[in-house]
């Protein structure tokens, strides 16, 4: 019997339902339409070691400044010559591949206006973007986080700027500096990530929303009824 009563109220107010039907299905047309798009992520480390390893040596000669060194080396992948080298072997236009150094976006102090125009600086349409910055401040561990159009992409993004990153051991530096190599210490990690859940999220998103009204359609008016007057009491029997 309840579901019958419910019924006929809906039924006499059949406009607002049809109203509220209308909204929805143009809301569905509006986002149900839209694809997933997808996009590939890779993740890696190198390390800085000396020339002799601090695994066979106990204190080997230059360990103690591997860690500004490795901070340094992370720095540079932001330049304009390394930005090219690393597109060069990823075989894209060096405008196509945006470098982000995390450490010199973050502002050091909070406020608003440093942090609005690093949040705006932080932007970019380039469709490879490589991200390279110190695990720690005391470990000479650099990570290295790739993003393309597709998995494959980020991968072959991650290896490159990986290679360039082993290329910098002691290369075109001061002989009188003490040698270093790049050395991987962890294999690289890709997956793909899917944004947006097409036709079926917003079907779903649909069909509760028009749930929610025929609720509204249903009890609205009665429960607005009682709120307006709370001193009327139901008729004695």
């Amino acid at each position: 019997m309840e579901v019958l009563s419910v019924g006929s109220v809906l039924w006499r107010r059949r406009l607002a339902l049809a109203l509220g039907l209308l909204a929805v299905v143009g809301l569905w047309f509006a986002k149900g339409d839209t694809r997933p798009t997808s996009s590939g992520v890779a993740f890696t480390r190198v390390a800085l070691d000396t020339a002799t390893s601090q695994l066979v040596a106990s204190a080997p000669a230059g360990a103690p400044t591997l860690a500004w060194r490795a901070s340094l080396l992370a720095h540079l992948v932001a330049t304009d010559a390394v930005k090219r080298q690393v597109a060069g072997r990823l075989g894209v236009p060096a405008d196509r591949l945006a470098v982000v150094d995390p450490t010199l976006a973050v502002p050091a102090v909070p406020a608003s206006l440093p942090k609005g125009v690093a949040e705006a600086a932080a932007l970019t349409t380039a469709p490879y973007v490589l991200s390279v910055y110190l695990v720690d401040g005391s470990l000479p561990i650099v990570s290295i986080e790739a993003a393309a159009p597709h998995r494959d992409g980020a991968v072959r993004l991650a290896r490159a700027a990986m290679s360039v990153l082993e290329s910098e051991s002691s290369s075109g530096l001061d002989p009188r500096m003490q040698p270093f190599v790049v050395e991987s210490i962890a294999p690289i990690h890709a997956t793909t990530l899917v944004a947006g859940g097409g036709r079926l999220k917003a079907t779903a998103a649909a069909v509760v929303l028009f749930g929610l009204w025929c609720a509204v359609v249903a009890f609205g008016p009665a429960l607005v009824g009682r709120l307006s007057h709370p001193w009327r009491r139901a008729p004695a029997a």
